[in-house]
C-alpha cells in the first residue's frame, strides 16, 4: 500500500450557524458567517473561526490522479477523525457519511478519478442545549471548536 497524506493548505468556507434538535437532526439557523480562508490540517477551526463557532464547514483540495495506477488498483480516501458529522465527496460525487463519533473511516474513490480531483469534507458541528439530543464527541471537550481533526490521506492498494 501506497500513502499520500493531504495536509494542505486546505481551503475551507463556512457556510451555516446549526444546532442539534432534540430527535438528534442537525438544523441550519443562520448563514451569515465568517469568510472563507485556508489552513493546514489536521487541525480544528479555533485559530479561523473561534472556539465557539457551530455550525457547517466545507473543506476543499484539488490532488492530482497518482501515477501509475493499474486497472485493479484500489483507490481510498482515509479520514482519521472528524468533529462532529461529516460528508465526503470527489469530483462532486458523494463517496460516504461520517457518522458521529466515527473515526479511521476509507472510502473507494477510483472510479471518480479525473486528471485533476476535488475532494471536499462537509464537517458539521451543530451548537447544544438543554433540549438538544445527546452530541457524542469522543475525547473531546463540549467547548472545543470542530473541524478535520485527523489525517486525510489516499491509500493506493496494489491489485
Amino acid at each position: 500500500m501506497h500513502t499520500i497524506r493531504l495536509r494542505g493548505p486546505w481551503q475551507y468556507t463556512p457556510l451555516a450557524h446549526t444546532y442539534w434538535t432534540s430527535d438528534g437532526q442537525s438544523q441550519e439557523s443562520d448563514t451569515d458567517v465568517p469568510p472563507p480562508g485556508r489552513l493546514k490540517l489536521p487541525a480544528d477551526w479555533s485559530s479561523e473561526l473561534g472556539n465557539d463557532f457551530r455550525g457547517k464547514v466545507l473543506f476543499q483540495r484539488t490532488f492530482h490522479r497518482p501515477t501509475g495506477l493499474q486497472e485493479n488498483d484500489v483507490v481510498q480516501v482515509q479520514i482519521d477523525s472528524v468533529d462532529a458529522l461529516g460528508t465526503v465527496y470527489v469530483n462532486n460525487n458523494t463517496v460516504g457519511e461520517i457518522p458521529l463519533g466515527q473515526s479511521n473511516l476509507s472510502f473507494e474513490i477510483q472510479q471518480h478519478l479525473e486528471a485533476t480531483n476535488l475532494l471536499e469534507i462537509l464537517v458539521d458541528l451543530p451548537a447544544i442545549d438543554d433540549s438538544s439530543a445527546p452530541l457524542p464527541r469522543p475525547n473531546r471537550a463540549p467547548d472545543q471548536a470542530g473541524g478535520i481533526t485527523g489525517e486525510v490521506q489516499l491509500n493506493i492498494i496494489e491489485s
